[in-house]
């Protein structure tokens, strides 16, 4: 929590009302409903014992993250073998790319892009709508979409590495763009650094979501 990325700890009964909830700020917000969120719904009627859900970004209704973006990392609650609710961490999404992405920056021109599967961004550094404006960087984005490993490509504007992030039942695809021009001179540096980065903070979140799970920590 000291570093700003965990937003807190609930507790839901059987039909996803908030029986606890613990978070720096000491809000409770006990009594709140959070039986319509696709968390839920996977812990009460698909999820097995031990297992974990990462949901897709949302905007939190409760506690110290309320109104901003979050991922949840929640488990099912079981009393002998009946289930009783959810148990869940929530993960403040600013903070976490920032923290992480940020590090893959090669100059002040680099330009990090996180796409959900749809091709959403759900975080970028950017400009709205700076480079993925661009039709050639964006139509090879989206036969990205859905990849298996990662890899790289340039265009007459940019040089881009991209590798796909998988965690729980989310596909994610991690972008890093610089402008041509300034990094030519760079390329081979350029892409064996994008390669053992993309390895290394894949590698992180993905630890980092199978800790926050076994824990059983939204």
């Amino acid at each position: 929590r000291e570093a700003g990325i965990v937003g807190g700890v609930v507790l839901t009964d059987k039909n996803g009302v908030v029986q606890f909830n613990a978070n720096v700020l000491g809000t409770r917000d006990t009594g709140t409903s959070l039986s319509d969120r696709n968390f839920f719904a996977w812990a009460k009627n698909e999820a097995k014992k031990g297992e974990y859900y990462i949901s897709r970004p949302l905007v939190s209704r409760i506690g110290v993250t309320k109104d901003q973006t979050i991922i949840v990392v929640a488990s099912p609650v079981y009393r002998k073998g009946v289930f009783t609710g959810v148990l869940g961490v929530s993960v403040k999404l600013q903070p976490l790319v920032e923290r992480f992405f940020g590090l893959m920056k090669i100059s002040d021109q680099t330009k990090v892009y996180l796409l959900d599967e749809n091709g959403d961004v759900m975080y970028s550094n950017a400009d709205e709508g700076e480079a993925l404006s661009d039709q050639a960087f964006s139509d090879r984005i989206k036969n990205a979409l859905g990849a298996t490993q990662g890899d790289h490509f340039s265009t007459d504007k940019y040089l881009v590495a991209y590798s796909p992030i998988t965690l729980g039942v989310q596909k994610w695809l991690l972008i890093i763009s610089s402008p041509a021009e300034e990094a030519l001179d760079l390329t081979r540096s350029f892409y064996v650094r994008q390669t053992v980065i993309f390895i290394a903070t894949a590698a992180t979140i993905l630890l980092f979501g199978v800790v926050a799970g076994r824990k059983n920590q939204v």
